[in-house]
């Protein structure tokens, strides 16, 4: 069954990585709307044009900051200042700190964290859920990440911030249970633009790449298990060891993977 087939659905972080793939998948084979939300206007006119080549186009589009509130609030009183009824939300937005220590970390820098991978999401839900309430299949869906199955040095912030995540999804899927569909998805290394933040170099890029696991396959497998209504969706065969040996061992498994991450000699990790 294709729940999602023919829905309007609300897309933060649309412009690009794992968002825009969602974007691309669910308008081009499940004949969905989307409402895009980003930052950057030249992506998603660049989206618009990949879509139109092959039939299909944007719903609407925002242009904000998904880290501020405002932002969301303002996009509910558009909608239903237009009338739009929405049948699913899924929070893409994210970023990707460096990879480094605490110590190195500044109070800025770990609310920004917050702000982005984890506030972002508590916005959303808190403003789009009585617009999602009339539909026959009401689902929001929260993107977390592998970091929030087992953490390990470098990325304390970031861990934190996606673990929270995991647990309000979990929490709310609960509180909602038979009434609105929460999905937590939590993806591995995906061959996205999520180091365009970080200085790697080509070489680094290149391996990471090899590392990661397919974007279009991530976001299929993730679809997939939307329409089957799973609430904790781990995909990336990176995830699925993490989350099993983290279980099975925890320390020895966060010990194991930092050191294999300091002595990869990657620049990458020579913070760590």
């Amino acid at each position: 069954m294709d729940r999602l087939f023919g829905k309007t659905i609300i897309l933060s972080g649309a412009s690009s990585g794992i968002g825009r793939k969602f974007a691309e998948e669910l308008a081009i084979n499940h004949n969905c709307k989307i409402i895009a939300i980003a930052r950057d206007e030249s992506k998603i006119n660049d989206l618009n044009e990949f879509l139109n080549d092959r039939g299909c186009a944007l719903y609407k589009y925002y242009l904000f900051d998904v880290a501020e509130e405002v932002g969301w609030a303002n996009l509910r009183d558009s909608l239903i200042g237009e009338s739009i009824k929405i049948d699913a939300v899924i929070n893409c937005a994210g970023f990707l700190p460096p990879f480094k220590k605490f110590d190195k970390f500044t109070i800025e820098e770990y609310r920004r964290i917050f702000d982005v991978d984890f506030y972002s999401c508590v916005y959303s839900v808190k403003y789009t859920l009585p617009l999602i309430e009339h539909s026959d299949f009401p689902a929001i869906i929260n993107v977390s990440s592998s970091s929030a199955l087992c953490t390990f040095a470098g990325i304390s912030g970031y861990s934190a911030a996606k673990s929270a995540l995991k647990s309000f999804t979990l929490s709310l899927a609960e509180e909602y249970r038979g009434k609105i569909y929460f999905g937590c998805v939590c993806p591995g290394f995906t061959k996205t633009n999520i180091f365009s933040n970080l200085s790697v170099s080509d070489e680094e890029f290149k391996i990471t790449q090899k590392l990661s696991s397919d974007c279009e396959k991530i976001v299929k497998k993730s679809i997939k298990k939307i329409n089957a209504k799973k609430t904790l969706i781990i995909v990336g065969y990176d995830a699925k060891l993490m989350n099993f040996f983290y279980k099975t061992a925890p320390i020895t498994t966060a010990k194991v993977i930092s050191r294999i991450l300091r002595k990869s000699k990657l620049k990458l990790f020579k913070e760590i």
